[in-house]
């Protein structure tokens, strides 16, 4: 939310709190090519508030589209640092299962969006999305490549897709790259204000896709 509200600077009065974090409305027309009010709601991070607060903020508004603007992790020689990725399949890949078979829950809590629509085809890098409540591990990479196939990972996607189609609410997962992470490790890791730094910039580029799906 701090680099979204560092690009957008609403007005601090127009700001509301919610059990995970703020919220504020845009009115039509105040978001460049945007003909339609918006309302930007920070839901928190990790895999627990993504989904209690995506629940929330459809029981609230009943929205006709969820966007999802974010940052990721990418997988170095898969993408590049400062692109976009639009998540068609998002899946949860730190379960661990005991029991039973794990691929058997990450296959339950794996959801299928599909392709990104023209206007955004290319500006974006179609992908899954891989979720965790963990940075990626640099010793796991080879590991999740081949299994997944994906050129990113976060904390939120997964959660945030699968509540929107429980209930049946059409959702877009728009990540930046913020930063590439090998074997080695990430030039983030250890380096929040890097992190921070990067985020911002990736915001102002994740607003200005807005105007291309709603």
């Amino acid at each position: 939310m701090a680099s979204l509200l560092a690009v957008l600077k609403p007005d601090p009065a127009s700001l509301k709190a919610t059990p995970y974090g703020q919220y504020f409305s845009a009115p039509a027309g105040s978001i460049a090519g945007v003909s339609k009010p918006l309302i930007f709601f920070h839901g928190g991070w990790g895999k627990v508030d993504a989904a209690a607060s995506a629940q929330w903020a459809i029981s609230k508004w009943s929205p006709r589209l969820v966007v999802n603007i974010g940052t990721a992790g990418g997988f170095s020689g898969r993408i590049r640092e400062g692109e976009i990725v639009f998540a068609t399949r998002t899946i949860v890949y730190d379960i661990v299962e005991r029991m039973g078979s794990a691929q058997e829950a990450i296959d339950d809590y794996t959801t299928e969006l599909g392709p990104p629509p023209d206007s955004l085809k290319e500006m974006v890098h179609e992908s899954p999305i891989i979720s965790a409540d963990q940075d990626i591990d640099p010793e796991r990479i080879p590991e999740l490549l081949l299994k997944y196939n994906a050129v990113a990972a976060d904390w939120e996607s997964a959660s945030i897709a699968r509540i929107c189609k429980k209930n049946n609410v059409q959702v877009i997962i728009l990540r930046g790259v913020s930063d590439v992470v090998n074997t080695s490790g990430s030039r983030t890791y250890g380096n929040l204000q890097d992190f921070e730094t990067q985020s911002r910039h990736l915001m102002a580029r994740l607003l200005a896709l807005l105007s291309r799906v709603v």
